[in-house]
């Protein structure tokens, strides 16, 4: 890790620019691999609200996706340095669970969180 991970975060980039308060709680669910739904729920915002939340921390922090951010956060020192992104999909198994009432085709489908 380099040693700007230890310095404030606006004094470690000259490009960064600040997160705003909510855009940091936002960041700190990040690590945790729920979907933006759940985190909305869990901020009491609105979907639309976490995702475009989510878009300017990317755009802030000069990432593409999530696990982008969680990397750019620890370095940043925003996030602890434990943070992981999720890992490959090669390395994760998929969860099958069944709809509530019989789907029309009678197949299983993947859990959206997953």
């Amino acid at each position: 890790m380099r040693a700007a991970a230890n310095a404030h975060p606006s004094q470690s980039n000259a490009n960064y620019e600040p997160l705003t308060a909510a855009e940091l709680r936002l960041l700190q669910f990040l690590p945790s691999h729920r979907t933006l739904l759940s985190i909305a729920r869990e901020l009491f915002v609105a979907h639309s609200t976490a995702k475009t939340h989510s878009l300017s921390v990317y755009r802030k922090l000069g990432v593409n996706n999530r696990a982008g951010a969680i990397e750019r956060g620890v370095e940043l020192g925003l996030l602890p340095p434990d943070a992981q992104p999720r890992p490959p999909a090669a390395n994760r198994s998929l969860r099958i669970v069944g709809p509530a009432a019989p789907h029309p085709s009678g197949a299983l489908r993947a859990h959206p969180s997953a």
